[in-house]
């Protein structure tokens, strides 16, 4: 068990590694692992053990943007197929309206925080890439299981 405790990750190396996903209709072999952490992290915010059958996944900054951001995992959330088919290629202004029709509690979350924004960009991309991240790795059970380890 401590041996593979020692695998694990630091925050760094996980953190540079997971800001570097992506997620493209064109990209089939990296969207497996886009989607599993955009529904992990619907998982947290909504408090369910199950991944929900009625989501899918929205490019904040629009996917035919050229902005090599639009891809990145902080970019990316997870809708109700009706509210993301009604975003089609708005701006960030006009999406976050269609966003207060989602009843998923990780939307009314990034809502809380980015809905006074008037732009999505580069940097607030990289920046929620960042607390995703560390989401991601705090809520994992071998993060618990490593700092109980830790502390022993």
């Amino acid at each position: 068990h401590k041996r593979l405790i020692e695998l694990y990750p630091t925050y760094e190396v996980f953190e540079a590694r997971f800001i570097k996903i992506q997620y493209s209709k064109k990209f089939l072999n990296t969207n497996l692992v886009a989607k599993y952490i955009v529904n992990k992290i619907d998982k947290y915010y909504e408090n369910r053990e199950i991944i929900r059958d009625d989501g899918s996944i929205e490019h904040i900054l629009g996917e035919t943007n050229d902005d090599k951001y639009s891809l990145n995992i902080g970019n990316l959330i997870l809708l109700e197929i009706g509210v993301n088919r009604d975003c089609e290629n708005f701006e960030f202004s006009e999406k976050k309206k269609q966003y207060k029709g989602s009843k998923y509690s990780g939307v009314e979350e990034f809502l809380k925080k980015y809905d006074s924004l008037g732009n999505w960009g580069q940097e607030q991309i990289v920046e929620r890439s960042k607390e995703l991240a560390k989401l991601i790795y705090i809520n994992n059970a071998n993060y618990s299981i490593s700092r109980e380890t830790e502390q022993m």
